[in-house]
């Protein structure tokens, strides 16, 4: 099978895919923000500063491995006291918890200044699991609305790349 991608530029705000192989063709419009046209946008960094933890990578993913795999959701915890961390999930299998310390091998910074909790739809987190396992440095910081940042610092070659992934909280229903 021979596949090949054709980009059409159109306007300065989408691009067109189109993804061709012997039988089947994929046509996408991809929309981008062009920044010169926008200077009022929202940073979401910028929503995620009440707390933030600097973990090591590998230590991290291995943790989240260890969690069930078979829940849909993630209950992250932290607090100035300890167990500090705390990742959890729940499912028809039991539960998962793993508290780590502000004084773990692992964390590298901590910074929390008032307590945290909110849940997280697994399958995001999951999501980006491939992309936790190259990374060095994962920066892990939470916002009062429940926003859930990841920032993942990778040395690739001679220069760091990096990643965010933003995950929103899930919200109860009353």
């Amino acid at each position: 099978v021979t596949l090949w991608w054709t980009l059409h530029y159109g306007c300065s705000t989408c691009t067109n895919c189109i993804k061709h192989n012997d039988d089947i063709k994929v046509d996408c419009k991809i929309y981008t923000l062009d920044i010169k046209d926008s200077t009022d946008f929202l940073s979401l960094a910028d929503e995620c500063t009440l707390n933030k933890i600097v973990v090591n990578a590998n230590q991290f993913v291995d943790i989240l491995s260890y969690l069930d795999n078979a829940s849909d959701e993630l209950q992250l915890d932290i607090c100035p006291s300890p167990p500090h961390l705390t990742i959890s999930t729940v499912s028809a299998m039991g539960e998962s918890q793993a508290d780590i310390s502000r004084n773990s091998e692992m964390v590298l910074l901590f910074q929390c200044d008032k307590t945290f909790s909110a849940r997280y739809t697994f399958g995001y987190i999951k999501q980006i699991f491939k992309v936790m396992s190259l990374a060095n440095k994962i920066s892990i910081s939470t916002g009062e609305s429940g926003l859930l940042g990841l920032q993942l610092v990778i040395n690739e070659d001679t220069r760091p790349l990096y990643v965010e992934y933003y995950v929103s909280a899930m919200f109860e229903s009353d």
